[in-house]
């Protein structure tokens, strides 16, 4: 069996936790590959992660912390997830350690998500593919979202001429790089988002019937780009229409419950709270704790529909059999619904309020069963192509 290094895994957050249990089984089911380690940019999300785990310093020559301090961190606040688990179980773990799991690995990847994007920071991802490549190791970019580079492209045109293989999850990654390295346009290959692939690694199977008022909401911070997103005015907006329909709704993240990690929670309470204001009889439910991938679907089954901003939310709710309506902050949620055919059912939240609505409205009035069996033929649709990502390596 094969070995590789997984880099950059932020798994305190759940969707990118999902993506790491699918990417591990696929890895070993279909690619007879072995996951050996894993690197991380926070001690958040040691927790959550099956193996040894590193942190990126190591690689990208940042700063780690020496044990001293994690002793310290600990004793002043318990509640800081990932110290104690980090000292305790991964003590010996050292950057001598991280490169001997590299040298002994047949390659390496960059982990699925979308991290690599202006937005973020490229030099530490640069740092830690030239790092590899030292080693002479190969290194993949898989089931990725690429870009847009428009204040990063000198940087993003060197990852992508040195890594050895581009998988991306959607098509407009695919013209984001068409000017940066057409070597790497040219071959790169395109399939979805490894996490429709779910129920048939771990053979999950959606149990409850369905609750036909019962709604599930999503929204999250976003000040990044030109266009004003006003989450928390439209989140109301959407809510409001929501209750007076009828519909009983309840707020769930796959980012909630890890203190010191982003809380979609708290957004959530306030939108709450802003719609009270305006409605003293509106209710909804706002789920506080964190759910691990498989929990998650079990607590999302049976509702009639999901609308929200998380990607992984949104492919939760499709994996627990839940039509989901995706309200994006990045292009990577309209490139991976068009991957699978369901690009209608997506719309920007930075769009204007009168056209998410015009999008929505259609979604929320569509017929149960006949928008369900839609649903389940882009998920047999998605499963085929996540798939497909781990023959392609």
């Amino acid at each position: 069996m094969k070995k590789t290094v997984v880099l950059h895994s932020v798994a305190a957050n759940g969707g990118d936790e999902l993506l790491n249990k699918v990417l591990k089984r696929g890895l070993k089911k279909i690619s007879n590959t072995q996951v050996t380690a894993y690197t991380t940019n926070s001690h958040l999300s040691v927790p959550f992660l099956d193996g040894e785990v590193f942190m990126d310093g190591y690689l990208s020559g940042q700063k780690v912390y020496p044990k001293r301090f994690k002793r310290l961190m600990r004793k002043l606040d318990v509640g800081r997830v990932g110290l104690m688990r980090l000292y305790l179980e991964n003590k010996c773990n050292n950057s001598k350690n991280l490169i001997e799991h590299i040298k002994n690995s047949d390659y390496v990847i960059l982990c699925p998500g979308g991290f690599i994007h202006e937005y973020y920071g490229l030099v530490g991802i640069l740092e830690m593919v030239e790092r590899v490549k030292y080693e002479n190791k190969p290194v993949y970019i898989v089931a990725q979202s690429l870009g847009p580079f428009n204040n990063n492209n000198h940087v993003a045109k060197n990852i992508l001429e040195k890594v050895d293989k581009v998988i991306l999850r959607e098509e407009i990654s695919k013209k984001n790089i068409r000017e940066l390295d057409k070597q790497t346009y040219e071959s790169c290959k395109v399939t979805t988002d490894v996490a429709f692939a779910y129920r048939r690694l771990f053979n999950y199977d959606p149990k409850s019937e369905t609750h036909k008022r019962r709604v599930l909401l999503n929204f999250r911070k976003w000040n990044h780009g030109k266009k004003k997103a006003n989450v928390v005015k439209k989140g109301v907006e959407i809510s409001k229409r929501l209750f007076n329909k009828g519909y009983n709704l309840e707020f769930i993240s796959t980012c909630q419950g890890v203190r010191g990690y982003t809380d979609d929670s708290k957004i959530s309470k306030k939108i709450v709270k802003k719609a009270k204001k305006d409605n003293p009889s509106f209710n909804a439910k706002v789920h506080t704790q964190r759910y691990e991938p498989e929990k998650l679907l079990r607590v999302m089954d049976g509702a009639a529909f999901y609308v929200g901003m998380r990607l992984h939310g949104a492919i939760s709710a499709i994996l627990a059999d839940v039509p989901a309506f995706n309200i994006g902050y990045e292009h990577k949620s309209e490139g991976v619904y068009r991957t699978v055919g369901l690009q209608e059912y997506t719309i920007e939240i930075t769009a204007p309020m009168d056209k998410i609505i015009g999008r929505l409205a259609p979604f929320v009035e569509e017929d149960l069963s006949a928008q369900r069996k839609k649903f389940r033929k882009a998920l047999r649709t998605a499963e085929e192509k996540a798939i497909e990502t781990f023959e392609l390596i």
